[in-house]
């Protein structure tokens, strides 16, 4: 990120100010020498400012931490600053890694195992794997930074892997997301209920606290159309198919 300073008053006191991108409505925590002093909120397009003022001169310890809309955590961003009496230092262009998980701990091989998290929204994201056979694929956040992959483990073999993401946009690339460690094996073990509520509002097409009829007739709607609405697209493959359909499915409360 950029930094500057600025005069302001008092005189002998100092203030912090951060601003950059996190994702849309994340909670942000501002850290002092690692305690909590202060917090916002990331707006719609993801991006955030805050500042801490009436500070001794000296050089501080903070750092920044997003949570995003699942509550799932970003890796922490840290900096060292020296503070001058009478002077805003500003902190900007802080641009937060993902957030990541996956739906399964374990997932059997040949099952899909589903990759999701929040980014700036409208931006082009990129997945590694990591295996003997890696997987590398792209998808895109939709307008509120949400993105979703289904991958297929037919060809990764049994054992531990891992996966992380980062973000690029028009102007600029994400630090790398925190490593996601699950396993390919015999059977399908659920990560936790943050997981399966994430993919339940993904399923959950009109938002109306439920997965029914009405959600699959939406997609059923545009199942091999031309250019369907991105939120119905709901594995950012740029189609409606079987894949849509069958997340509605697994979803489903009726």
């Amino acid at each position: 990120g950029g930094g500057g300073s600025s005069p302001t008053p008092p005189k002998d006191t100092a203030t912090a100010a951060f601003s950059g991108i996190a994702f849309p409505g994340s909670a942000i925590t501002l850290l002092k020498d690692s305690f909590p002093a202060g917090t916002t909120v990331a707006g719609p397009d993801a991006k955030f400012q805050i500042s801490l003022g009436g500070l001794s001169v000296g050089t501080y310890s903070f750092s920044l931490v997003a949570r995003d809309k699942d509550n799932l955590s970003s890796n922490t961003q840290s900096f060292t600053v020296s503070l001058t009496a009478a002077v805003i230092t500003n902190i900007s262009g802080v641009y937060f890694p993902l957030t990541l998980s996956t739906d399964k701990t374990q997932v059997k091989q040949g099952d899909p195992i589903i990759v999701f998290g929040q980014a700036a929204p409208d931006s082009q994201v990129n997945l590694s794997i990591h295996s003997q056979n890696a997987i590398a694929a792209t998808t895109s956040a939709d307008t509120k930074g949400v993105y979703f992959y289904e991958a297929d483990t037919t060809f990764l073999e049994q054992g531990n892997h891992n996966v992380s993401s980062r973000s690029v946009s028009a102007d600029s690339v994400s630090p790398l997301s925190s490593l996601v460690n699950f396993i390919v094996g015999t059977k399908n073990e659920l990560r936790s209920a943050v997981a399966v509520n994430a993919l339940y509002n993904i399923a959950d097409v009109n938002q109306d606290g439920k997965v029914d009829i009405v959600d699959f007739s939406i997609l059923a709607f545009w199942y091999k159309k031309l250019s369907p609405p991105a939120r119905y697209d709901l594995n950012k493959d740029n189609k409606v198919d079987l894949v849509d359909l069958s997340i509605v499915a697994y979803n489903w409360t009726g």
